[in-house]
């Protein structure tokens, strides 16, 4: 019978910590000189810029609307899908994400609740782009004809 440690972590904090913004930030140390007007670090290439977090971290509501969206079991059997490979950085943070605040949500519960919410938010403007990609295609195989 598992055991219930009670191990002391600020959820919000964690959070806050497998953030992507916040890894590719540098921590500022008390010897580093305050940088006013800073540029933010150069985000890879097709990464939409995200609004930063605050100063005082993850608003509690933030934080436990995530944890109701995404860290939740489903009815999704992992058997059924297919293989997904993805970043060893993103892999880690999924794994701490689903071990310590999931208690029993698997990674690929965790990644079919994102997709599902991607898809929510922008399903209309994919299809949109592939409308048009399709037309396209059909066009230029056309006046090749």
């Amino acid at each position: 019978m598992p055991k219930n440690l009670d191990l002391g972590i600020d959820a919000a904090a964690l959070i806050e910590s497998v953030r992507p913004e916040m890894a590719m930030q540098p921590t500022r140390t008390t010897q580093e000189p305050e940088q006013q007007n800073r540029e933010p670090p150069p985000r890879p290439e097709g990464r939409p810029q995200t609004r930063s977090p605050s100063a005082k971290g993850v608003k509690q509501g933030l934080a436990e609307e995530y944890q109701r969206q995404f860290v939740k079991k489903t009815d999704f059997n992992a058997h059924s899908g297919k293989t997904c490979y993805m970043r060893p950085r993103y892999h880690e943070r999924i794994s701490q994400i689903v071990e310590i605040l999931g208690r029993g949500v698997s990674i690929s519960a965790y990644l079919d609740n994102v997709l599902y919410e991607h898809f929510e938010r922008y399903g209309e403007a994919v299809d949109t782009l592939l409308k048009q990609r399709f037309n396209e295609i059909l066009t230029k195989k056309g006046t090749e004809e």
